[in-house]
């Protein structure tokens, strides 16, 4: 069977995000016939308003991951 490249963005903005990515993380390296090849840098990001979006929102924390399926 052929691997393939999977990329996951993961992001969160409420109950301390950087450990939500962080426990994201961990959760994508217990899939089966996958592996983790990749992560970026943990980065900041203003949430979008607008759309009945409340603007109040804290800042998001983003990154993302490569993974080999």
């Amino acid at each position: 069977m052929t691997e393939v490249s999977v990329f996951v963005g993961l992001g969160s903005n409420l109950a301390d995000p950087r450990r939500q990515v962080r426990s994201a993380l961990d959760e994508l390296a217990t899939l089966p016939a996958t592996r983790i090849s990749g992560v970026s840098s943990l980065y900041r990001s203003a949430p979008l308003t607008g759309s009945g979006v409340p603007s109040d929102q804290p800042a998001y924390i983003n990154a993302v991951a490569r993974l080999e399926s």
